[in-house]
């Protein structure tokens, strides 16, 4: 009976798991297409000193 249990509970589990990792993949397709136009460059926002944000295009590279 109690492997019965622990089947049913891992399966629910499993159904809720992936559930949200698909969203979660959605959400980052989405948002790496938003941020990233196609010459390959990503936007950059930085907040100044005095408050002020600004925003640029800068290309992407794993080191950097």
């Amino acid at each position: 009976m109690l492997v019965w249990l622990v089947s049913i509970a891992d399966t629910i589990l499993g159904a809720i798991f992936t559930f949200i990792g698909f969203f979660v993949l959605i959400w980052t397709f989405t948002m790496a297409g938003i941020l990233q136009d196609q010459d390959g460059k990503v936007l950059y926002c930085e907040s100044s000193d005095n408050g002020v944000e600004s925003c640029y295009m800068k290309e992407f590279g794993i080191v950097n």
